[in-house]
């Protein structure tokens, strides 16, 4: 889950919308939204408010927009749409204070939070939480969404680009020589009954390879996870199997440092585990591109739209703003559409 960025901005560029005349194309930084004509001009200072944030409804009253929002305990949720054939995703609210500097935090002065997706009742058998997490059993890393940070990857940069699929975090670890298994959020213990197929965190163990995978490293260091997601009958997109799971691979983490993806990839390669799509693999060239990666159906069943794409650098570096350098698209499609709506999370 991304972080709550609502901040001031800059309008970058206004294009004509071809199929209304009092409309206008607007892009903030990643993000395009659909405004008035003539209700501001490129270059002007503005606060930009992302979709999946919470207004209180005084605000939304007062600037118009209850209407399109949803009600939710936290507030006014704001969320993309169509309009007139093109989409677009968010508010832009006049900036009162023009004193305020570029990439200023004003999610507390308008009273803006996240909206949070409801957390899933269950996740398989006997799926019991472990009452202290083991210290080191790390959580995944905090991706970010990309037109935040359009501008992380630099021109020419190694990355590669892997489909973002939508199920459930898994961690499946070895700390001291000993298993341990977790959702995004919790240590899960071992089920006491039940068939581990069934169960979306235990599952992966009986995945070839998986195992063996964090036990060889294991014999030589002391923290080995290796994160996946399982998926299939997790979420509303199922991949095929409605009734069954599958996992795929996407991170390896080893004594406190992630690896890079060659060496992630080769870890996987040699114990035939299977790790996510590859879309592209190669210089980065823009956010442009990187949208086009995050269209169209699952590599996995063509049924399926794709939910995004995730972009990161083949040697694993730090960005000052986000840390890693790792960024999640999300398709225009998944994000209108019903998935979307009906999205949940992991406790």
């Amino acid at each position: 889950m991304s972080d709550l960025l609502v901040e001031v901005a800059l309008i970058d560029k206004l294009e004509p919308h071809c199929n209304a005349e009092r409309l206008e194309i607007v892009h903030v930084g990643g993000w395009q939204c659909i405004i008035g004509k003539d209700t501001f001009k490129a270059g002007d200072k503005v606060v930009y408010v992302p979709p999946d944030t919470c207004l209180p409804k005084e605000l939304t009253d007062k600037i118009g927009v209850t209407q399109h929002t949803q009600t939710k305990a936290q507030g006014q949720r704001i969320r993309g749409a169509r309009l007139r054939g093109e989409p677009s995703f968010g508010l832009i609210l006049e900036l009162e204070d023009q004193t305020l500097e570029l990439g200023t935090d004003v999610s507390e002065l308008i009273g803006a939070i996240k909206y949070e997706p409801p957390v899933r009742s269950h996740g398989g058998a006997n799926q019991a939480r472990a009452t202290n997490e083991h210290p080191m059993l790390a959580r995944y890393t905090n991706i970010q969404n990309m037109r935040n940070y359009p501008r992380v990857f630099e021109p020419d940069e190694e990355v590669v680009v892997t489909e973002k699929i939508h199920g459930c975090n898994v961690r499946i670890a070895t700390i001291g020589g000993l298993l341990h298994v977790g959702s995004h959020k919790t240590e899960k213990l071992l089920p006491e009954t039940g068939d581990l197929s069934a169960n979306w965190f235990w599952y992966p163990t009986t995945v070839p390879g998986v195992v063996d995978l964090v036990d060889e490293f294991g014999k030589e260091h002391n923290q080995v996870i290796l994160f996946g997601e399982t998926f299939g009958s997790v979420q509303a997109l199922h991949y095929g199997t409605p009734n069954s799971l599958q996992f795929r691979a996407f991170d390896l983490y080893i004594d406190g440092k992630y690896c890079d993806y060659g060496d992630f990839q080769s870890a996987c390669s040699k114990h035939e585990v299977p790790i996510m799509p590859i879309l592209y693999s190669g210089p980065y060239n823009s956010i442009d591109c990187i949208r086009n990666f995050s269209m169209g159906g699952t590599c996995i069943n063509d049924t399926h739209v794709r939910e995004g794409c995730v972009t990161k650098s083949l040697v694993e570096r730090h960005h000052h703003k986000i840390g890693r350098t790792i960024l999640k698209y999300i398709n225009d499609d998944y994000l209108l559409g019903k998935f979307y709506e009906e999205d949940t999370t992991d406790e």
